[in-house]
């Protein structure tokens, strides 16, 4: 998977041009929405990024550790990589009783939360639908990232649902000023079903890796351009 320093910086070109706090702010947001497991040495890591959030009021402070984290048991992608608008309840794993499925189901809402109500804060003149696309924006970043850098695709959007919420949210936020993106978005993606293979070889995961960070680099130019509009507090 990509280490907490390549999201960090796909975030920062993500939003170049936004000040420092901001783009600190996203980054401990995006981390606790996604990668919050029970591990030992992500604990302390977890907890400052909830200090964090919450000294500068961007989350609630009833939100503690113990509501969010997810087990740290290889598999830690499916609490929270499958899809933005993903229901637990309504696809439960296999094997899952009810119980389970409603306790994951409340920490992937108080998690996306995290995310939607620091992006609230920051974008305080947007609407609820701009302010959900954004929050999904980040968190598809910190996915499209994932497929980059991960040897195995397990947990993971395919390019056909990825292609289809990121061109979902530009269209939300942009109107039809995103028409040029999504059709290279559409382009990119779709492609990639057919040339990029899903097995562990080396030289597939070289290949995929390239394909995406070339994909990821012209993707974040353009929109880049469409969020210098959105302003944010300092």
């Amino acid at each position: 998977m990509s280490y907490a320093k390549a999201h960090n910086e796909d975030i920062r070109r993500l939003l170049s041009g936004y000040s420092e706090n901001v783009v600190l702010a996203f980054q401990q947001a995006v981390y606790l929405m996604l990668d919050a497991t029970d591990s030992l040495k992500d604990k302390n890591k977890i907890l400052e990024s909830l200090e964090y959030l919450k000294k500068y009021e961007y989350i609630r402070n009833e939100i503690n550790y113990a509501d969010i984290i997810t087990p740290n048991d290889g598999s830690h992608q499916w609490y929270s990589h499958l899809e933005w608008d993903y229901d637990y309840i309504k696809n439960p794993a296999e094997g899952w009783n009810m119980q389970k499925c409603e306790e994951q189901q409340k920490k992937y809402q108080l998690r996306k939360e995290i995310l939607v109500s620091t992006v609230k804060c920051l974008f305080n003149n947007l609407d609820e639908y701009k302010v959900n696309s954004i929050a999904a924006m980040l968190y598809y970043t910190h996915i499209t990232g994932d497929i980059r850098d991960n040897k195995k695709l397990n947990d993971l959007p395919s390019f056909l649902v990825l292609k289809r919420e990121i061109e979902k949210h530009l269209l939300i936020l942009f109107d039809t000023e995103a028409n040029n993106l999504c059709h290279y978005v559409d382009v990119f993606l779709s492609n990639a079903v057919t040339i990029l293979n899903n097995t562990n070889s080396e030289w597939e995961f070289d290949r995929r890796q390239l394909y995406m960070t070339i994909y990821m680099e012209i993707f974040t130019s353009e929109i880049v351009k469409l969020l210098k509009n959105l302003k944010t507090k300092k």
